[in-house]
């Protein structure tokens, strides 16, 4: 029976002649897809088989629905954000207090609440919840005054009850929409503004998260070297919202969004006439107001990537692609993944020069998402149960050969690193794969959340690389697939850039559920991260914001992976060419490397803090140009006539 192949060819040259091959040899196209290397053909499991011996062949993948899931010379201008960075809110319980009624008394003013709380982080006018019971609590209430390191005050709100008392009480900051991201403090600040072993989350959080920091806010002020100008950042993830005030220039309060229309512009690039009758998406996109707007994942990366006031880049131009969102009306679907890197090479290659410097801007993409398989038919966690082996540097352990730790549920997770809290897996694609590769060669600079499965990523050559489960996806239907290859856009057999969370705790720990191993290229924090929201978060009543604005925690390295693609924006304002080799390139030789903390338990898969070949390096923001003093130091004099050398670039990739 045919059914729909993709063939992933070597080299674009060989197109041609394969086409013409394929064609004369009775092979019907499917989609032709003529700037890609890859082909969808009809035909038989047989045949794909046979095609695969061919050497100008990587690979002959049956065309399976899959799954996305969620998961920037004319412009120097920098700038502060001088204010609050919260890493964490602890929730502090059987703190003491002591309320006043009519009069004041102890030096507490009247009708208002003294709590003790050794060391606490509040300042006046912080927000927070007080809590004694559910009929004795006052939310969002305002500090009026502190006292001293152990001490705040304050005033009871609306009609208070005119009475003293005294007792025990817990306390949370609230979150505030004045706060700012605390990965600007962290990758922008110095040494001492982030403050290893003491700035970060206090209490340990009853998901595993690490405590034990002695403050949870910072506040201070950091500088960031450029802003973004002259560049176009590309948010592939959620649908978003065009209205959003985060999205207006700094400097001329113009909206930076973009509406732009992928399908009108590009189809004609991207589609050929297939004979296969099926109609790629046409028509304008309705991008919705932020109002209206329900999804929020790729609103949050997009306010971290290049919001004016939650991120990096807030001058450089938005855009928005849906992956793991459907369009709106009237295209009312998801476009294929197979298509994906088709319209961001077209968007690339095709974009008007900019006026203002003569040339076209850099394309700087965010991709918060892995495709994904699942674990079984009913998409649940995989159970124990129903694992029959695993197949572990090219050894197959099962109940008749288990490994060191047995083969047992916590065992297989000690021993192999296979996750069974999770109800899918990342799944290499080479057919998409081989499209990101040619969107990167092609100058678009791809960033990637490096996934949340907390399972290794192996490269390509690793040892582990080949690893893999066979597992009982359905009654009867035994299944084999690999787990330690990526969620393709982050795969080791491609160059994207594979981002990993930091955690919020004070001795810069990964998060316990960051995806890691030698593929990671940087880690970025990742976990209690503000940014821009859809109507479902907390309002935001910024002045200037009008209504319809909102903010949000959120966590992942979704969140992880958009601080990168921030600043990568902000280093790509300043160059006349800025591709992904620059890109790993800056961050390989600029940011701080051998201070995260791993390996605090046994080092091995059931250790949420082992580094399991890992790099030892987080995301910092700095000029790569010295602005002051000698880049190095001076050998002889530098020659004014006759043969000269350029000076060294800061952004050479070493492979």
């Amino acid at each position: 029976m045919n059914k729909e192949y993709i063939v992933t060819l070597k080299s674009k040259d060989d197109l041609e002649d394969f086409y013409a091959e394929m064609s004369s040899n009775g092979f019907k196209i499917a989609k032709k897809r003529p700037i890609s290397r890859n082909t969808h053909y009809y035909m038989t499991a047989e045949q794909a088989e046979e095609l695969k011996k061919d050497s100008r062949v990587i690979d002959v993948a049956f065309a399976e629905e899959i799954f996305a899931k969620r998961e920037a010379i004319y412009n120097n201008t920098s700038y502060t954000k001088n204010g609050a960075f919260p890493k964490a809110y602890s929730y502090f319980t059987g703190l003491s207090y002591v309320q006043t009624g009519s009069s004041a008394s102890g030096g507490i003013p009247a009708n208002s609440i003294k709590v003790t709380h050794t060391n606490h982080d509040f300042a006046v006018n912080d927000d927070i919840l007080w809590y004694v019971s559910a009929s004795n609590y006052y939310n969002d209430v305002a500090v009026t005054s502190i006292v001293d390191a152990n001490n705040f005050i304050f005033a009871i709100p609306g009609s208070p009850p005119n009475t003293s008392a005294s007792g025990t009480c817990s306390v949370i900051r609230s979150t505030m929409d004045t706060d700012f991201n605390w990965g600007h403090l962290h990758c922008a600040g110095t040494s001492s503004q982030r403050a290893k072993g003491t700035f970060g989350q206090r209490l340990a959080s009853a998901s595993g998260h690490h405590g034990g920091g002695t403050n949870e806010i910072k506040r201070t002020s950091v500088d960031v070297f450029n802003d973004g100008k002259h560049v176009d950042v590309v948010i592939c993830d959620d649908l978003m919202a065009y209205d959003s005030a985060e999205w207006k220039s700094p400097s001329s309060g113009n909206s930076r969004f973009v509406q732009y229309q992928w399908f009108n512009e590009l189809n004609s690039i991207v589609t050929s006439i297939d004979d296969d009758g099926i109609t790629p998406q046409t028509g304008t996109i309705n991008y919705p107001q932020n109002a209206n707007l329900s999804s929020s994942h790729g609103q949050h990366v997009a306010g971290t990537v290049a919001g004016q006031y939650w991120g990096w880049a807030r001058e450089a131009n938005i855009y928005n692609f849906a992956v793991t969102d459907p369009w709106p009306s009237p295209q009312s679907g998801y476009t294929s993944n197979y298509l994906i890197y088709d319209y961001l090479r077209a968007f690339h290659l095709n974009k008007a020069v900019n006026p203002t410097t003569g040339r076209r801007n850099p394309t700087v993409t965010n991709h918060s998402y892995s495709f994904i398989f699942y674990l079984n038919s009913d998409q649940n966690a995989l159970v124990f149960n129903k694992l029959s082996s695993v197949v572990y540097q090219g050894t197959t352990y099962n109940s008749g050969n288990p490994g060191a730790s047995g083969w047992t549920e916590s065992g297989v997770e000690a021993d192999f690193g296979v996750r069974f809290n999770e109800t899918n897996y990342p799944k290499y694609v080479a057919a998409i794969a081989a499209d990101i590769q040619d969107a990167i060669d092609d100058g678009v600079v791809v960033v990637a959340a490096a996934g949340n499965e907390n399972l290794l990523i192996a490269e390509e050559n690793d040892v582990n690389y080949n690893n893999y489960i066979y597992y009982e996806y359905d009654t009867g239907d035994m299944r084999s697939s690999y787990y330690n290859r990526g969620g393709t856009v982050q795969s080791p057999a491609i160059d994207s850039i594979a981002v990993g969370a930091l955690g919020s705790d004070h001795n810069f720990r990964r998060t316990i559920f960051s995806n890691f191993g030698p593929n990671i290229d940087v880690f970025a924090p990742g976990r209690h991260i503000l940014s821009a929201y859809g109507n479902t978060g907390v309002a935001d009543t910024k002045s200037g914001y009008g209504s319809g604005n909102y903010f949000q925690i959120q966590q992942g390295t979704s969140m992880a992976s958009p601080q990168v693609c921030g600043v990568l924006a902000t280093l790509a304002t300043a160059k006349p060419r800025f591709s992904q080799s620059d890109a790993k390139g800056y961050l390989q030789r600029h940011c701080v490397d051998n201070d995260m903390t791993f390996d605090t338990g046994s080092g091995s898969f059931n250790d949420n803090t082992s580094q399991q070949g890992s790099p030892n390096k987080y995301l910092q923001s700095k000029n790569p140009r010295s602005t002051s003093g000698m880049i190095e130091d001076v050998k002889g004099e530098r020659k004014v006539s006759g043969m000269t050398f350029p000076r060294r670039s800061t952004l050479n990739y070493q492979h």
